[in-house]
């Protein structure tokens, strides 16, 4: 028999400086060749490093919105800085700050990406023109700016910056990514991000019930299966009650969208504890409803108080055992948003 493919997570790495570090941005590209043959690949990971010279495209618009747009979300920022600041876009004074500002308000809402910015002391001749002066002048506020809010690094040559980003790059592999182990099934990951989305577009909260909804809403899935067979004949009238559901404050008015980290979440980390115990290569719906079922939230007492007692606990029963629910997955993305007749 075939041994089974590891699983391996892509974590997207996204490079961002004027261009005086040339030398510096190719170092980043082969950091990350070097660590997908040695500690990424062990630790479950794959680098892609992420550049607008090699993922944008062309297209009509402001240009810089257009970089962001067709990238998409990243997962580790670098920026690195000489003795250029850069060119204004229209919306900031250069490319580099406005991605930079783009990462950190997306840091600030939802935890991603880690930011790891480095500034060269490499010797420089004294400017000679009122624009050079200008650019070192903005390069230092700029600098500020970023020390105001977190830590920056500083290297003496594009040496010490490869040795420094090699260390830094694997702490954050290790450290930080190492809580998304093992990750999210791809196909559950993809059912989730739809009523994500849809949150997002009508700009209202993803809370515990859309979660509960996006498992419950794929009628051949691991958790749907589960909750059947513990609660036969409740699910539907149940989904139909989570479309529904709108977050309100406590003044009455809706909760906006607010982004987040799947990873960040206490059930998705319940899941992922009770997936490593099981000693599977990824996080399926089964294990997300139990999660859901063991970790404190309003849905939960919801559910309890619904069900009642005995049957909430036939329910986490089933989603801790479950083996006929072990040897299916979560279903392909095209089941929660068409179902096939009599499903």
């Amino acid at each position: 028999m075939k041994p089974a493919t590891p699983f391996v997570e892509r974590l997207r790495v996204f490079v961002a400086s004027p261009g005086d570090v040339q030398r510096e941005r190719a170092h980043v590209a082969s950091l990350a060749d070097e660590l997908n043959r040695g500690v990424a690949a062990e630790a479950g990971f794959v680098l892609e490093v992420v550049r607008w010279e090699t993922h944008a495209r062309p297209d009509m618009g402001r240009p810089q919105q257009l970089i962001f747009d067709q990238i998409g979300a990243v997962d580790i920022f670098v920026g690195v800085m000489w003795q250029r600041f850069g060119t204004p876009t229209g919306v900031a004074g250069s490319g580099t700050e406005e991605e930079f500002e783009h990462a950190f308000t997306s840091w600030q809402r939802a935890g991603r990406p880690r930011i790891l910015c480095y500034f060269s002391r490499a010797p420089i001749e004294p400017p000679s023109t009122a624009a050079q002066a200008e650019q070192l002048l903005k390069l230092a506020q700029f600098r500020e700016r970023i020390e105001k809010e977190g830590l920056a690094w500083t290297y003496a040559s594009d040496a010490e910056f490869k040795e420094r980003l090699r260390e830094h790059l694997q702490q954050v592999l290790l450290r930080e990514f190492a809580g998304r182990r093992p990750p999210l099934d791809r196909n559950l990951l993809a059912l989730l991000n739809v009523e994500k989305e849809r949150c997002r577009e009508r700009d209202v909260g993803f809370f515990t019930p859309n979660l509960l909804l996006s498992l419950l809403g794929a009628p051949r899935g691991a958790a749907r299966r589960v909750f059947d067979s513990a609660c036969p004949g409740k699910a539907e009238g149940l989904v139909e009650e989570l479309r529904r559901y709108e977050p309100l404050d406590e003044a009455g008015s809706p909760v906006p969208f607010s982004d987040f980290d799947w990873y960040e979440r206490d059930d998705v980390q319940a899941a992922r504890q009770r997936a490593k115990l099981e000693g599977k290569a990824a996080i399926d719906g089964r294990h997300l409803l139990f999660g859901l079922l063991n970790t404190a939230s309003q849905t939960r007492d919801w559910l309890r108080q619904t069900f009642g007692e005995d049957e909430f606990a036939r329910l986490r029963a089933a989603a801790a055992e479950a083996p006929e629910a072990r040897r299916g997955g979560t279903p392909g993305i095209n089941v929660f948003v068409y179902p096939r007749d009599g499903d």
